[in-house]
């Protein structure tokens, strides 16, 4: 995992991943790099074939940059889904990452949560055809 800001949210959610790792028996590494080298070492995880999977702690730079850097994260290594590849198949509702079903497609685990508290509250009608679960619905989401 690569920790590249100071942003006291993100150092939280590192903690929160290492304590989560060691209870699961997953070995976690987290390095802290200064941004100006994010890219280069996301590209040097995606080429390593002892690491498995890739986490950025957002936010780095914001906006764009932030987007980019996602994208850069081999889809395969993409531990939490936010690179294109994963978004298109969200929004597509295709849950594959191939078309034989041997590799699932991450949902980014935020989206989701939302999904499974809306159905918990019963106001995500399954019954509706994909793009029309909300039908009807206003629906607000605030996020720090």
């Amino acid at each position: 995992a690569f920790l590249a800001n100071k942003d006291p949210s993100a150092e939280k959610y590192a903690e929160v991943t290492a304590k989560a790792c060691a209870e699961t028996g997953v070995k976690y590494e987290l390095r802290k790099i200064n941004r100006e080298e994010l890219e280069d070492t996301i590209i040097e995880a995606n080429n390593d074939d002892s690491i498995h999977g890739i986490l950025v702690y957002y936010p780095v730079f914001g906006g764009g940059h932030d987007q980019y850097i996602q994208n850069c994260v081999n889809q395969y290594k993409d531990v939490e889904g936010l690179g294109q590849g994963y978004r298109f198949n969200m929004y597509h509702n295709i849950r594959y990452m191939n078309g034989v079903h041997h590799l699932k497609s991450v949902i980014p685990c935020t989206p989701l949560a939302i999904i499974k508290v809306l159905e918990y509250c019963k106001v995500y009608d399954s019954h509706y055809s994909y793009g029309n679960k909300l039908n009807g619905r206003t629906i607000t989401i605030v996020n720090r």
